[in-house]
């Protein structure tokens, strides 16, 4: 393995005790290939640069693995606000054996990533145009996943109100933060409350600037409580009249 993808990611997988096959790799480089050779990539990323994609797009995408890869495996995991396909795309490559769903409102994201997805003979990912707050309410989509990921949705209260009625009881969120996550905790009290999260069901993990590049945290927090039917609430409300 010798392609400008391995060659930047391999130091930090090293330091991280990530495992990654010769065909995971072999796939991770076919997607970038396949993102970059497509004309609305652009429409969802400004990063181009062989390096910069590496470490922000795939390296980040696979850092749930790092803590929670076992978490993840053979079950059932939805991305909320996909975009371009990030987490989605990277774990549905390495986590074959998990049913992956990618959700976004926009036309063109899952236009997008389903093409994309279809390139790679992606069958574990399915991907959905819908709004998160309809999709919330669905009886075909409330509390039916193990895990929710989400990577630049929105902040930590509306993301909670997103999520939790996602989860089946006992189903993790895993939310990717930068560096304001502390303060987003704060802010998001009432949210909390109001979905049971506790210090007993929720951790934060924080990426240090000896194992990235960039400062990463994640808030983690587990469903424990049955949600309230009107959560999440109507398409809009949540950003506008968060819970915190």
């Amino acid at each position: 393995m010798t392609t400008a993808l391995y060659e930047t990611l391999k130091p930090y997988l090293e330091f991280l005790h990530l495992q990654i096959t010769q065909e995971e790799f072999n796939s991770l480089e076919k997607m970038r290939f396949e993102m970059l050779s497509d004309s609305m990539y652009k429409t969802f990323s400004t990063i181009f640069e062989p390096e910069e994609y590496a470490l922000k797009h795939v390296l980040d995408s696979l850092l749930p693995l790092v803590f929670s890869k076992e978490a993840l495996k053979g079950k059932r995991v939805v991305d909320l606000g996909t975009g371009g396909g990030f987490p989605a795309l990277p774990l549905a490559i390495m986590l074959p054996d998990s049913k992956i769903m990618a959700v976004d409102s926009r036309k063109k994201s899952a236009d997008f990533v389903s093409k994309i997805a279809e390139k790679l003979n992606l069958n574990n990912l399915e991907v959905l145009q819908c709004r998160i707050e309809d999709f919330g309410q669905d009886f075909l989509y409330r509390e039916q996943f193990d895990i929710v990921v989400s990577r630049a949705l929105s902040s930590l209260s509306v993301l909670l109100e997103f999520s939790m009625p996602l989860l089946k009881k006992g189903g993790q969120a895993i939310f990717y933060k930068g560096p304001k996550l502390d303060e987003e905790v704060s802010e998001a009290v009432n949210s909390m409350k109001i979905f049971g999260i506790t210090p007993e069901n929720m951790s934060i993990k924080r990426f240090s600037s000896e194992q990235l590049p960039y400062e990463r945290n994640f808030f983690i927090a587990r469903r424990m409580k049955s949600v309230p039917k009107k959560y999440p609430r109507r398409p809009g409300i949540a950003a506008a009249k968060p819970l915190c």
